[in-house]
């Protein structure tokens, strides 16, 4: 399945996330509220915008962590590493906003 969203790299800039390197120009991939009746504090909204602007590497490093697991097969020597795969997949379904 071919990606949905704006590639990365994506950053950080005046409380917004913005695609690309250095730009504060569209497009803009989120608006971060800057009001303090919005309940976060100024602290918690830079690393929500942080967060989110890792979002594409983070993606991919969900993505080539999973097809490493794979070719590790799934015996049983590689109990430990079945948790770990299940949650990769999940949070790469729920990034990649797939319903499987």
């Amino acid at each position: 399945m071919s990606n949905k969203f704006t590639p990365g790299p994506w950053h950080v800039a005046q409380g917004s996330v913005f695609a690309g390197v250095g730009t504060e120009v569209e497009p803009c991939i989120a608006h971060m509220d800057r009001e303090i009746s919005n309940g976060t504090s100024p602290t918690e909204r830079d690393a929500n915008a942080t967060l989110i602007a890792a979002s594409p590497e983070l993606l991919a490093a969900c993505e080539a962590a999973l097809a490493k697991f794979r070719l590790d097969g799934d015996d049983a020597e590689h109990l430990a590493t079945s948790a770990l795969r299940n949650q990769l997949r999940i949070a790469i379904t729920k990034a990649k906003g797939d319903s499987k």
